[in-house]
């Protein structure tokens, strides 16, 4: 991930390989993510790397929240202590989200909403000012019976369509 190796040599085309993900050219990985302190940050570190001192290689890789920088294009790179590979990378991509709703989410709790406003209020106003009783005290009742065929039609009018089959009836040309 953060050091690379070059094998290859000799007539053979030089390829890289990492040496912190990848060992013996098995993917072992091994990495372990932790948060600096809420809000600072998050540490991830990899310890599966080849061998180095009688230890396996390990990266600490430290992206620390810094709402200044929004392309990060440098990083301090240290090997302290030996065959560890301290890697701090600032930017604002690693400051936690702002944990705000979407447009769609927003959209979808008015559309909820406003479903829920127009039925109770359609049955509240029928009910005590219109004086309707029952199931017909629902606002616009013949649509809503009309709903659960209008959605078959047209599932199946889309389907058709989709699979490419048209029905004569469906509009389209015929043979004279």
């Amino acid at each position: 991930m953060a050091c690379q190796v070059r094998t290859g040599g000799g007539g053979v085309q030089p390829k890289f390989e990492s040496v912190l993900l990848y060992k013996d050219g098995v993917k072992r990985t091994n990495i372990q993510l932790s948060e600096i302190s809420p809000g600072t940050g998050v540490i991830m570190k990899s310890t599966n790397g080849d061998i180095c001192n009688m230890i396996n290689r390990t990266m600490i890789a430290k992206f620390i929240c810094d709402k200044t920088i929004k392309n990060p294009t440098t990083m301090k790179i240290a090997e302290l202590p030996p065959c560890t590979f301290n890697i701090e990378i600032r930017a604002a991509q690693a400051c936690p989200g702002g944990g705000g709703l979407s447009g769609g989410s927003i959209f979808i709790i008015l559309l909820i909403v406003l479903l829920f406003v127009y039925c109770v209020g359609g049955v509240v106003f029928r009910r005590f000012i219109q004086g309707v009783h029952g199931i017909q005290a629902v606002p616009h009742l013949p649509f809503w019976q009309q709903l659960p065929i209008l959605v078959k039609e047209g599932s199946s009018w889309t389907l058709s369509k989709v699979k490419g089959k048209a029905s004569p009836s469906a509009g389209g040309y015929q043979s004279v």
